[in-house]
């Protein structure tokens, strides 16, 4: 009976643990949708880096953007500041797989012109569009 019972807290703390995975996941890339849809980004100039702080859920988000036009952006979200300006964050991208390099086995975005974007590394990707990234000076 004991036995039957651990199995029972094991397998409901399993999945509960795969639930919060999953919700987390998916909830990473929610806010580009509010941002792709904000008057600051659909009437920014096009084919320019761009650092704006927009309210999200009244908290203040520092985003970066490069809009080469209103079908082909990037944008990130800084989400932990580091020492000597590295950084993590979320990336969202509609530039095509040419855009991302791979040196020593790592995958970057590497966007000619277009500053922070050039060598914006990816940690891992969540969709098709969105990734976990990171800056590093090493």
């Amino acid at each position: 009976m004991r036995t039957i019972i651990v199995i029972i807290i094991l397998v409901v703390l399993i999945l509960f643990v795969i639930n919060y995975l999953v919700r987390s996941r998916k909830e990473d890339c929610t806010v580009f949708g509010y941002i792709i849809k904000s008057t600051e980004f659909i009437n920014s100039p096009e084919k320019q880096t761009i650092q704006k702080v927009i309210t999200i859920e009244n908290k203040p988000v520092e985003i970066t953007f490069y809009k080469y036009n209103t079908e082909k952006f990037i944008i990130l979200i800084k989400t932990l500041q580091k020492y000597k300006g590295n950084f993590e964050g979320i990336c969202y991208s509609t530039f095509d797989e040419n855009s991302i390099k791979i040196v020593n086995s790592k995958e970057y975005f590497s966007i000619n012109g277009t500053g922070i974007f050039e060598e914006l590394y990816i940690k891992r990707k969540i969709s098709p569009q969105c990734y976990k990234v990171y800056f590093d000076l090493n």
